[in-house]
């Protein structure tokens, strides 16, 4: 069952950033993704359905590490599942991919033939069905499909879609997270959705990507004591675990506005959007944060790249004409939730948000 940590401080803080979305239009844009998937119409999505006047979604560009720092920054309390982390770890996996074709080639193949059109209003049932045939089009191991795909206890079909966008698209733009001067720092509490086995299984899928060559060996290694300690959470050893979650984030500011951070956070930005590994900010007067010997260097937060994917496919619309259509699926921001336990009117929980769009 999920397990909810309280970590000793003050109570939480309400949220007062950035507003929510209007609509499913606004919150796309939000996202911020870049000039390559801008768009005036949506065609499908998994927040169709969504009443934007009733909750609160925000669009970001990375939803997982995006609620975690201002959780952090602003004392709000943070909910969080397997898939947020799958998804950060599919995403950065993308990026070297895309710059390492000769490296990932025995994983992929070029298909003989196109994958038939789509009608672009599907059921998010036949769109996972479509994105899993689609997977088999595309990549040659079924070890490797299955591996891909989300099964915890908490996952749904549309993270079905979004795993597969992940895994076949292509991440071509960065972006610079804000960097509000906010505090005190550390995240008030801390529930982790889903069962202990679930996280447990997301650890052992570090195994494949050990496999793919040095540096996802290395992003592999720098992840294993994060998920790791993910896992020993469910133990419910409150000291350790406040230990561990308040060294998430370390942040300064140098000349310029130039905004620096350190914490096990930086595990899950390997890669910059160009496949290459981002350098540390070296400074031999800055502690370094270490979890099992692996270190995590500041790096700068501008170097952070998003957590989506984007691919173009084709479609049938309503009167039977074959158009081109874009999937964009990621971690695309959170949701600011109302906490009955909560101060400030309530409104002091994150949670990351994926989805996936057909534009």
């Amino acid at each position: 069952m999920p397990i909810t940590l309280t970590f000793p401080g003050i109570p939480p803080h309400g949220w007062n950033g950035k507003p929510g979305a209007a609509n499913g239009l606004e919150f796309f844009g939000q996202t911020n993704f870049g000039d390559t998937v801008e768009t005036t119409e949506i065609i499908n999505s998994t927040f169709d359905n969504v009443d934007f006047e009733a909750r609160r979604l925000i669009g970001w560009k990375h939803g997982f590490l995006e609620a975690l720092y201002n959780a952090y920054c602003n004392h709000h309390q943070l909910t969080i599942r397997p898939e947020d982390i799958w998804f950060s770890i599919l995403s950065q996996l993308n990026l070297y991919v895309n710059a390492h074709p000769q490296e990932s080639r025995h994983l992929f193949v070029r298909p003989s033939q196109r994958m038939p059109p789509i009608h672009p209003e599907s059921t998010v049932s036949a769109l996972a069905n479509y994105m899993e045939a689609a997977l088999a089009h595309h990549v040659n191991d079924p070890e490797v499909r299955a591996w891909a795909l989300p099964s915890f206890s908490t996952t749904t079909e549309d993270d079905a879609v979004t795993a597969s966008t992940l895994v076949m698209g292509a991440i071509t733009q960065c972006f610079q997270f804000p960097c509000p001067y906010i505090w005190p720092r550390g995240i008030q509490s801390l529930t982790l959705l889903g069962e202990r086995t679930d996280w447990e299984a997301l650890l052992t899928r570090l195994e494949m990507i050990e496999t793919w060559g040095e540096q996802p060996r290395r992003f592999a290694t720098n992840l294993r004591p994060v998920l790791r300690r993910f896992v020993t959470s469910f133990d419910g050893n409150l000291r350790k675990c406040h230990y561990f979650w308040n060294w998430c984030f370390r942040e300064k500011r140098e000349a310029g506005m130039t905004m620096i951070v350190a914490g096990w956070a930086t595990a899950f930005c390997f890669w910059d959007v160009d496949g290459e590994c981002i350098p540390p900010v070296i400074n031999p007067e800055e502690r370094v944060v270490e979890f099992d010997g692996v270190s995590y260097p500041p790096l700068q937060m501008s170097t952070f790249p998003g957590s989506y994917a984007t691919f173009k496919t084709f479609c049938i619309d309503e009167e039977g004409i074959r158009r081109r259509v874009r999937f964009v699926a990621g971690l695309v921001g959170f949701e600011v939730l109302y906490h009955p336990d909560g101060f400030d009117g309530g409104w002091t929980e994150l949670q990351p948000v994926s989805g996936w769009w057909v534009i």
